[in-house]
């Protein structure tokens, strides 16, 4: 049978760990969130002058495009972001984890999604995204812990009619 941490008892090695080896090894980070909020703060004046650039030579503003340069830019800052939060989580979920008791951390998908779906639990979805999973046992009770985001998005076209005048 595993054993049972009291909350004190977790608290007490969540500080422990969080001072001696969490605290730490975040800070040799810094340096990295500095440059990724340099790059992110490239890519949006990147964005910036680009469409400036097309107003002044087109002569004429283009929304559609301008929100497809924006979207590009926020997919790329998004991306850039989510790939350090990742780098992070690497580092100090392992420590964090130690600290609850017999719990395990990864970054990937579930391993019951399709139980939800047959269950009835989950309708119907199109479009899936992961985040944090954490497994485990608890009281000789394995157990699976996820974040995870369900979509259903539909497309609907709107038809604009024209009518003319004679």
């Amino acid at each position: 049978m595993t054993e049972e941490k009291t909350y004190s008892q977790m608290r007490k090695e969540f500080q422990e760990a969080f001072f001696k080896k969490i605290s730490p090894g975040l800070s040799k980070y810094e340096s990295e969130r500095l440059r990724q909020f340099g790059y992110t703060r490239a890519v949006k004046i990147a964005a910036l002058i680009i469409i400036l650039v097309l107003v002044f030579l087109t002569k004429q503003i283009d929304i559609g495009l301008i929100l497809f340069i924006c979207c590009i830019a926020g997919a790329v800052c998004f991306g850039l972001k989510k790939k350090f939060e990742n780098e992070i989580k690497q580092k100090i979920m392992p420590y964090v984890c130690k600290c609850l008791g017999d719990l395990k951390w990864k970054y990937a998908q579930c391993s019951f999604e399709q139980l939800l779906c047959k269950s009835g639990i989950i309708d119907r979805y199109n479009r899936v995204s992961y985040d944090d999973s954490f497994t485990g046992i608890y009281k000789d009770i394995n157990y699976e812990i996820c974040e995870t985001s369900f979509y259903y998005k539909t497309v609907r076209i709107a038809v604009q009619e024209q009518y003319l005048r004679v």
